[in-house]
Order: C-alpha cells, then sequence, then structure tokens
C-alpha cells in the first residue's frame, strides 16, 4: 500500500501521465481535422465508393483528398498510438530507474524524443495543409454517411415527386385554359359567322340555314328549301315554290327567269348568304355564273384535283363561251348537289328551248356524270364560316 501511494506521489508518474494525456488529446485533434460529414448539394455530387466511403464530388479532385485523408488518418492514429506506448514505456522506465543516474536519464530522452517527434510530425501536418491547394482537409470536400446519402435520395425523390405533381398541375391548368379560349373563340367565331349570315341570307331560309357550320351545308339546304322535291318534281313544270319566290323577292333576283338554271343557281348563292357581292342584276347565264365562282377566293374549282367526285353543296356549270349577255337558252347548263335521303342529288331548274320542257328549280334522283365531262367546272365553296373550313378536296 506504501509502494502504491509512493508511485502515485511521484512527480515522475505525474510527468509520464501529462505526457500520455497531451498525446491522446493531439490524436483526437489530428482525427477531427482530418474528417467531416456534411451533407451535399444533391446525390448526383455523391461519389459512392465501398472502400473509401461516399464522398462530395465538385471536379476539383475530391477523390484524391479523400484517400490523402485516409492515409493521414491512419497515419495520425499509428503516430498516436506509437506515442502512446513510448510514452507508457519511457515513464515506466522513468519510474523504475530509482537512483540510477543513468536510467533516468535514458527515459528522459526517450520520452523527449517522442515528444520532438510528434512535434516535427505537427508541424510536417501544417506544411503539407499549407502547400497543398485548399489544404489536405479541403472543405469542399466533404464525406458522406451511407444513412445521410439515403436521407439525400429520399429527400430528393419527394421533391421530384413534389416538382412532377406540379408540373402536371400547370400543365392541366393550361390546357384547360386553352380550352376554355379555344371554346370561346369557336363560340365567338360561330356568333360572328351566325350574325352574317342572319343579315345577308335571305329571311326565308336563315333560321335554318345559319345555324349550320359549313359552306356546304348551307349551300345544300338553300337549294333543297327553295326546290321541288323529288316526289313533287312535276310541279316544276307550272311554278316555283313559294320559298322561292320569296327568297327571289328577298336577295333581288325576283326578275331573273325562276325556270332558267342559272337564275335558280344565282338565287341559292345569294339566299345562303355566301354570295352576297354576286352582283343581283348583272347576267345570270352559266357564263357569269362560271366567271363568279372562278374569280372569288372563296370557291375553288376541284376539276384540278385527284379526287373531283361532287358532293352536296357543290356546284358544276358548263358556260358556253359567249358572255354574260347571251340568251339563256344558249348558256350550257348549271345546277347545285344536294344531299336527299343520305344520298348526294341533284337540284336544277330547265329553260328549255320547248316551253313546255321549262322547269323551275326541283330536286331529281336521277344519275348526273356532269362531273366527268371536260365541259363542266365543279365549284366547292372554301371560304371560313365559323371554326371550321371546308377543306378542299376532303
Amino acid at each position: 500500500m506504501r509502494n502504491r501511494r509512493k508511485i502515485f506521489n511521484n512527480r515522475r508518474f505525474g510527468l509520464a501521465v501529462f505526457l500520455a494525456l497531451i498525446v491522446c488529446f493531439s490524436t483526437i485533434v489530428l482525427d477531427v481535422c482530418t474528417g467531416s460529414s456534411v451533407f451535399a448539394t444533391t446525390s448526383k455530387d455523391v461519389v459512392e465508393t465501398n472502400f473509401f466511403g461516399n464522398f462530395e464530388d465538385d471536379g476539383s479532385g475530391c477523390g484524391v483528398y479523400t484517400i490523402l485523408n485516409l492515409v493521414i488518418d491512419i497515419l495520425s492514429m499509428g503516430v498516436a498510438i506509437a506515442g502512446v506506448i513510448g510514452v507508457t514505456i519511457a515513464g515506466i522506465q522513468y519510474m523504475s530507474a530509482k537512483d540510477s543516474e543513468e536510467k533516468t536519464k535514458k527515459a528522459k530522452r526517450r520520452i523527449f524524443e517522442i515528444v520532438i517527434g510528434l512535434v516535427a510530425y505537427a508541424i510536417l501536418f501544417v506544411g503539407v495543409q499549407w502547400l497543398l491547394p485548399g489544404g489536405m482537409m479541403n472543405p469542399k470536400c466533404k464525406t458522406i454517411t451511407n444513412e445521410q446519402l439515403a436521407q439525400m435520395k429520399e429527400h430528393e425523390k419527394q421533391e421530384e415527386q413534389e416538382r412532377l405533381k406540379k408540373e402536371q398541375a400547370e400543365k392541366t391548368n393550361k390546357e384547360n385554359e386553352k380550352k376554355v379560349k379555344e371554346q370561346r373563340q369557336k363560340q365567338q367565331q360561330e356568333n360572328k359567322a351566325y350574325k352574317n349570315c342572319m343579315k345577308k341570307a335571305a329571311k326565308v331560309v336563315r333560321s335554318k340555314i345559319c345555324k349550320l357550320e359549313t359552306g356546304a351545308e348551307k349551300i345544300s339546304e338553300t337549294a333543297k328549301m327553295l326546290a321541288w322535291s323529288a316526289s313533287q318534281a312535276s310541279n316544276a313544270s307550272y311554278k316555283a315554290t313559294s320559298n322561292y319566290t320569296k327568297a327571289a323577292s328577298q336577295v333581288g333576283t325576283s326578275g331573273l327567269p325562276g325556270n332558267a338554271c342559272s337564275g335558280f343557281v344565282k338565287t341559292v348563292l345569294r339566299a345562303s348568304g355566301l354570295a352576297s357581292d354576286f352582283s343581283s342584276n348583272k347576267g345570270y347565264n352559266t357564263a357569269c355564273i362560271n366567271d363568279y365562282l372562278k374569280n372569288s377566293p372563296n370557291w375553288k374549282n376541284i376539276k384540278t384535283l385527284k379526287n373531283s367526285t361532287p358532293r352536296p353543296g357543290d356546284i358544276a356549270v358548263f358556260p358556253k363561251p359567249c358572255g354574260c349577255n347571251c340568251d339563256e337558252a344558249q348558256m350550257g347548263h348549271t345546277l347545285v348537289y344536294v344531299k336527299s335521303g343520305g344520298k348526294t342529288v341533284v337540284a336544277e331548274a330547265s329553260y328549255h328551248t320547248n316551253p313546255a320542257k321549262r322547269k323551275y328549280g326541283y330536286m331529281t334522283t336521277s344519275k348526273r356524270t356532269y362531273h366527268n365531262s371536260s365541259n363542266f367546272n365543279i365549284y366547292r365553296y372554301v371560304g371560313e364560316l365559323t371554326h371550321s373550313l371546308t377543306k378542299v378536296g376532303d
């Protein structure tokens, strides 16, 4: 017991313990300086390795710094362990030297050498830290633990999901806004087209044709409303329909022969509201009809297309080349294709040289092959009405 007290009261033992604590403290400081663990900006900035762990890579050589720090950690730990062992052995030698001056000097010299070695290592560490760009403990190069990396990826996943939800919501809102805008524009165009039709079309047909969207429909329905039906075609030899008489009066074509094919077609065109610029008092024969349709930007001669098969709303014209002032009896023929009973038929009139064969506007289901004749032109309305166009060749 007395020997123990002597040992603990011995100054040499206190010095040895003090030196051991210095070595341990130095080891802790070096270990703290050579390692840090923080989050990178994103997981894409992290390099994952099996041996060196995960570290942040900003393109400045963090991989080299990570290896260097690992070497320094191992070296520092080795120096610390060697220092602790050396100081412990030297301390024991110092305490067991008793009155031997030679052993005491030898133990002191060993302790001194260990301290010198630690100081030299510290100076070397500081020197290398100063010489390397950014130092050995480059603050730009941070180690990332697996747990931190997993948390980072989970956080990024949630952010990505939120971003996608936000983008989808914005896309949906834009699509809805676009639909609303298109619907509003469509409604405005339809309202404008409807108002124009109500101003220009004959009153007798307005209520039915102005709600239609295409020019083809307007022409076809107007012709059907002004002509005798196929079942009543026998009446065409005696008089025009009441709708035709009213329409001709309303659009200024009542002075034209109602039993003339061009007079009927011109009345249909003006009554539909699509040819209000076709002068009512100008010639009415087939040459005039052809000249108007040919020069109007709203009409297209589909005989120039591969598919020239007529459809409801088309106008067929066979003009004799003698001008608008020729006698109608010399002026070829013109008619309107209409839709009736799901089929394409024609509505026409006939100013025959034989008065007994003259007919006011009527519909007939007999087969017509005018579009196959090189003498006939087939015109289709291609002008804009509402939100849609009657496309040529469709």
